[in-house]
């Protein structure tokens, strides 16, 4: 997101055939926000897990640090949007005390 706007997408507006087409299937999946976005978090969580297998068996020693992310929200209802989001990654299999 564009912190210093609040903008979530910023768009150019000139016309393009490859940009309409990708905004008409964006819009489109918006219907299945949800399902995406538990999908997507079970995918991260894989992926994340993958690499650290790789690592282990490849010896790799690295900083790895299992720390969280602090969000600071400017108001209620910016906050409770956000815990909202929280429900469907805990759906997705994210667990915070990882």
């Amino acid at each position: 997101m564009d912190v210093e706007s609040g903008r979530a997408l910023l768009v150019n507006p000139r016309p393009s055939l490859h940009k309409y087409s990708w905004l008409a299937e964006f819009v489109g999946q918006i219907r299945n926000y949800r399902a995406n976005s538990i999908e997507t978090t079970r995918l991260a969580i894989e992926a994340r897990a993958h690499l650290f297998r790789i690592a282990e068996r490849e010896g790799i020693d690295f900083d790895l640090q299992r720390r969280g992310i602090l969000h600071i929200y400017r108001g209620k209802a910016a906050f409770e949007q956000a815990s909202k989001g929280n429900l469907l990654l805990r759906e997705g299999g994210w667990n915070a005390t990882r």
